[in-house]
């Protein structure tokens, strides 16, 4: 079996993916004498089962497995520390219960809407857990409000995590989440790339990694989006992710891991999702917890989020490493929900990196 693809780290750091990950690239944290990138190949699991969901589409600018019962205990050292206090309060209560640039536009609170509302009129009746495929709703705060602000937006992985300002072709401004899977590219939902009633593709994406309330220290702007065509012509949740190509590098912050993990990995593991909700206009928020239950191609979860957040990374921490594992994009009241990084998913972002 191969050994997973490895990002940069500094020479004493310890390597946080296990060799049978699947599909998995460690992120490069901001070290100035990083050594080289190794990429290899790896073994394959799991496909999904519409392969033409992932067929790729750019715009230049200019059957489910059910999750089972997950383990109560957590591992402090897989919780980024901001969010240690929150996360043993959170399973302590479950179990017993069982430089700035004046032409990077800033939208005012009105316009702080999430892209979803470019593809869809109202918000639908269902989800993952009604029965049907489409789980089209708002990311939605399920219980109380747990959610975390976080200030130090520039430590690793935060400074990984972008807020987008997004114009559509007819003039509507939305906003949304990214994450940076190399110094030039951003990860994100496909809604926030391509609007189905606002003329299709965004007319434009100003990106903001870092992002602390008026404070921008890093600004770029789309030059190529990507998607698939599961999601600009079907509108299939599971295919709703894309990418974004800078105008720029952005040195100095480090960037994501990402990978195509498996089952058992997942339901052990400990998730962050770290975000720019609508609601609290133009700062990082973020909530921990495990997951709800485990997909062929979804991730599901009672982490708390809103309209904004949708592209955010569903992350873990290991080691060290912070490994995205998921895209932020939907939510009920049974549970949020991200397109799940499988293979096809993984090598999908491999390609647009590097085109």
């Amino acid at each position: 079996m191969s050994q997973p693809t490895r990002g940069r780290s500094t020479p004493n750091s310890k390597r946080g993916i296990k060799p049978d990950a699947a599909f998995v690239t460690v992120g490069k944290k901001p070290i100035p004498d990083a050594g080289p990138v190794v990429k290899e190949s790896l073994r394959n699991e799991p496909y999904a089962k519409d392969q033409t969901l992932h067929e790729e589409v750019s715009h230049d600018m200019n059957s489910f497995v059910r999750g089972e019962v997950f383990p109560e205990s957590v591992a402090m050292s897989e919780v980024l520390p901001e969010f240690q206090e929150q996360v043993a309060q959170t399973y302590s209560r479950d179990v017993a219960v069982g430089s700035e640039a004046d032409e990077f536009p800033e939208p005012s609170d009105e316009e702080s809407v999430d892209a979803w509302y470019g593809s869809f009129e109202t918000k639908p009746n269902g989800g993952f857990d009604s029965g049907g495929e489409d789980p089209s709703l708002l990311e939605v705060i399920i219980g109380d409000d747990d959610r975390l602000r976080v200030t130090n937006t520039l430590a690793y992985p935060y400074g990984c995590i972008c807020h987008l300002v997004i114009r559509a072709r007819n003039g509507n401004r939305y906003v949304g989440t990214g994450w940076l899977a190399d110094e030039q590219t951003v990860v994100t939902a496909g809604h926030n790339v391509y609007m189905h009633l606002n003329g299709g593709w965004a007319a434009s994406i100003d990106v903001y990694p870092g992002r602390n309330g008026t404070s921008r220290p890093y600004q770029a702007r789309a030059l190529r989006t990507w998607s698939t065509r599961g999601w600009t012509e079907q509108k299939s949740a599971s295919a709703d992710y894309g990418a974004i190509r800078l105008d720029r590098k952005i040195e100095g912050v480090g960037t994501f891991g990402f990978g195509a993990l498996t089952n058992e990995e997942l339901k052990v593991g400990m998730f962050h999702i770290v975000g720019y909700p609508g609601d609290k206009p133009s700062e990082m928020w973020g909530h921990g917890r495990r997951l709800k239950s485990v997909r062929s191609d979804v991730l599901i979860y009672d982490i708390d989020t809103v309209e904004g957040n949708s592209g955010g990374p569903v992350f873990l921490v290991r080691n060290g490493d912070s490994i995205v594992v998921g895209i932020h994009n939907y939510g009920a009241g049974s549970g949020n929900s991200a397109t799940r990084i499988t293979n096809d998913v993984y090598k999908k972002i491999q390609g647009w990196i590097s085109a």
